[in-house]
């Protein structure tokens, strides 16, 4: 697949779950990237993979509705169709750990700290 006029290649990786619902892993670079969280099941899914805390995680509920929770459990946000939640701890690193309520579908898109101050600013090397 083509990614703008540079023709960057990006990669598609899919992983169907033991659950039967599925996820979709879109890499546009080493900087970016997006998950495809599907679940058509009537059952809950979960999808659980390490971020590095250089990221910022975008996460929108296309449909459905999910949680996403934090510390072993004991700290959870609910994501219901129609929301998004923006997450970034610089000084702690934010594990997804999604749970995917059934007939739901929720997109996250993971873009690094350095890459999103890029889309606003061409000092973005410069900035801690």
């Amino acid at each position: 697949m083509i990614l703008n006029k540079n023709k960057k290649n990006i990669s598609l990786q899919i992983s169907e779950s033991v659950d039967n619902g599925s996820s979709s892993e879109i890499y546009i670079n080493n900087d970016m990237f997006i998950v495809i969280h599907q679940n058509d099941t009537n059952n809950s899914t979960t999808f659980k993979k390490d971020i590095s805390k250089e990221f910022i995680q975008f996460h929108f509920c296309l449909g459905g509705s999910g949680e996403l929770s934090f510390n072993d459990g004991s700290y959870k946000l609910n994501l219901s169709n129609g929301k998004s939640l923006l997450l970034y701890n610089p000084q702690r690193i934010l594990p997804i750990n999604l749970t995917n309520l059934s007939k739901s579908k929720i997109v996250s898109l993971l873009i690094s700290i350095k890459r999103f101050h890029l889309l606003f600013s061409n000092e973005a090397n410069y900035i801690t």
